[in-house]
């Protein structure tokens, strides 16, 4: 099946084909990249589709990610749903992202909606991040990519 395509065509082809697929028939799409075995290749399809979903209902986005098992493949869909959300309310996109199990991955996540955020509404995104223990180093490194 899918999982014994080669490599080059998990990476490349199938996370547009499941973006598309999700253009047209959402839910459908949803329901294969759940059903696919834990790993890579379903880490790839999710974060595709979270991301169509996220445009269509954030609250069902929410509740999709909640079901899936806590793994690392869950990052990619955390991550895409909370640079989705921040637009809608930031300090939910933040609070999504710092569930993110892998550190590099949490840390760039965090790092980018604070720095949209920041565009949005410096003042708020600013004493939000003071207020949850963001360093004053790592604040005002944000606030120098983005003033």
């Amino acid at each position: 099946m899918i999982q014994n395509a080669p490599e080059n065509f998990q990476t490349s082809y199938l996370p547009n084909s499941v973006s598309r697929w999700a253009e047209f028939d959402l839910y459908s799409a949803k329901s294969w990249g759940a059903e696919l075995p834990e790993g890579d290749l379903r880490n790839r399809s999710v974060e595709p589709v979270i991301g169509r979903l996220a445009d269509h209902d954030v609250g069902v986005a929410a509740e999709w990610l909640e079901s899936l098992p806590t793994e690392p493949d869950k990052d990619m869909g955390v991550a895409r749903f909370a640079r989705d959300v921040v637009q809608i309310d930031p300090s939910a996109a933040v609070i999504w992202a710092e569930q993110i199990q892998d550190e590099k991955r949490r840390d760039q996540t965090v790092r980018s909606i604070a720095e949209t955020w920041t565009r949005i509404d410096t003042q708020k995104a600013e004493s939000w991040l003071r207020l949850n223990s963001y360093s004053e180093e790592w604040i005002e490194k944000v606030m120098e990519r983005v003033l």
